[in-house]
């Protein structure tokens, strides 16, 4: 029987996973608010813990199997690396005795520092590493660089106030051991995950749920501190495109449409329809607004043009211009038409951009739809979502936004939201008090919880000028 056969139900050890990490966390949390935070003794242990928590995660990859010669040895290699860190380092006094005689100080540290991260490379290379766990060992190697040159030049460096450069070498060496548990660790959660066989049930639990919802979060945060001016929808398109990107499928988007399973909460259900299908049934919502070919109709949010195929059908020619945050969403929707139907009906694309709405805004359209667009938009922006849409409005013109509802506002996934039509109808009133406002039934969308989810349009028309 292969080892990987021999496997634990990943619910179970991602929670305990969690647990080991809380409590761990928990234990450091002490050492950082407490007067033991300048006792040697008790950091050294504890950094000792967290080594012998790392080899055990090391050991454990090699029991479940690694292929790659090269990528064994370097699992070894950081097995014996945390072995003889757990080892040392409640001994570090003796250590340093053991240097200073012969001569060799911080040998053992700068040989830490050089072969670790290379052993941690070489390991991982062969593995297919999320994006967080990366960054998170990233980040440790960073922290464990900074702990040896601080190590190094201890001599020359003076105290800051109280703390001694040998206490925040100490703190130091506690950040990088705890960066790379909680990397480590997250590498092997969603290592159980992936070899979680096919067809079973895919693991639950409130541990999944809230890593899911927590890394979300995470990755939100670091990516609005790299890109302070862009909204939640730029985040959006730049993490669906680079999921595309890998081969992966999306339920509505890029090439490859991917099959909701039959559990799934979401949708209607549409999934073993073909493209021109599973779009038909939308478009026949959206026409009974008394849409007729002669209209000239902006898709804001067109994606790859699921439902957008039905409007450049339907519409005379030069009548239909999608948008959206990215170009890669449409060109992807263009390869699947016919070109000579392209030719025919000549629509225009744009990226969403101050440029782009100023001309459609010149272009003056007779109706503006936007599919399955709100749900992505988190509350904050749902205003400024509204607003770009109702300024593209000429006096008389109309707006019909497709949307999740339920009774309360909720989030329902990593990027999904339901509004219900109270807290719409208040944004609109803030942008202009003057909008007519009605909302139309359109089918069942699932479930956020044991709550039902309907999905609603909404009609905006403008006021006559």
């Amino acid at each position: 029987m292969k080892r990987a056969a021999f496997f634990p139900n990943p619910s179970i050890t991602v929670e305990l996973m969690t647990v080991v990490v809380v409590a761990t966390s928990v234990l450091s949390a002490s050492v950082l608010w407490s007067k033991a935070a300048t006792d040697n003794w008790y950091l050294d242990h504890i950094n000792a813990f967290i080594a012998t928590l790392m080899a055990i995660l090391a050991a454990h990859r090699l029991y479940l199997g690694v292929a790659p010669r090269l990528a064994r040895f370097a699992w070894i290699a950081v097995l014996v690396l945390f072995l003889a860190l757990a080892v040392i380092s409640p001994y570090e006094a003796a250590m340093d005795r053991i240097e200073t005689m012969l001569g060799i100080e911080d040998i053992d540290d700068l040989c830490l520092w050089f072969v670790l991260p290379c052993a941690l490379l070489a390991a991982l290379r062969a593995e297919r590493v999320a994006a967080l766990p990366f960054q998170l060992l990233v980040g440790g190697f960073i922290a464990q660089t900074l702990s040896t040159g601080l190590d190094l030049f201890d001599d020359n460096l003076a105290p800051i106030g109280r703390i001694t450069i040998g206490e925040m070498v100490d703190f130091s060496e506690f950040v990088y051991l705890t960066l790379y548990f909680v990397g480590l660790t997250l590498f092997m959660a969603s290592v159980y995950l992936r070899l979680w066989p096919n067809g079973a049930a895919q693991p639950t639990g409130l541990t999944r749920s809230l890593a899911k919802r927590g890394k979300s979060a995470l990755r939100y945060r670091v990516w609005k501190l790299r890109h302070p001016e862009g909204s939640h929808g730029d985040y959006y398109a730049e993490r669906i495109a680079r999921r595309l990107d890998r081969g992966d499928g999306h339920a509505t988007l890029g090439l490859q449409e991917r099959q909701r399973p039959a559990h799934s909460t979401r949708g209607a259900g549409d999934s073993d329809l073909d493209l021109w299908q599973r779009g038909a049934g939308t478009f026949g919502f959206l026409k009974t607004y008394g849409l007729e070919p002669l209209h000239k109709v902006v898709d804001y949010g067109c994606g790859s043009l699921r439902i957008g195929m039905h409007f450049i059908d339907h519409l005379a020619p030069q009548k239909y211009w999608g948008v959206d945050v990215t170009r890669r969403f449409f060109e992807d929707g263009l390869h699947r038409l016919d070109p000579e139907l392209l030719a025919e009906k000549a629509p225009r694309f744009d990226q969403i951009s101050a440029q782009s709405l100023a001309a459609i805004q010149a272009w003056q359209p007779d109706f503006v739809f936007s599919v399955s667009v709100l749900m992505h938009v988190p509350p904050v922006e749902v205003e400024g979502f509204l607003r770009k849409i109702t300024d593209l409005l000429a006096p008389g013109a109309r707006a019909v936004i497709l949307f999740d509802r339920t009774e309360q506002n909720a989030k329902t996934a990593t990027m999904s939201w339901t509004y219900n039509e109270a807290y719409l109808c208040e944004a609109l009133r803030r942008i202009n008090p003057a909008f007519q406002i009605s909302f139309r039934f359109f089918e069942p969308a699932g479930f956020a919880g044991r709550k039902p989810i309907s999905r609603l349009g909404m009609e905006l028309v403008a006021p006559a000028g």
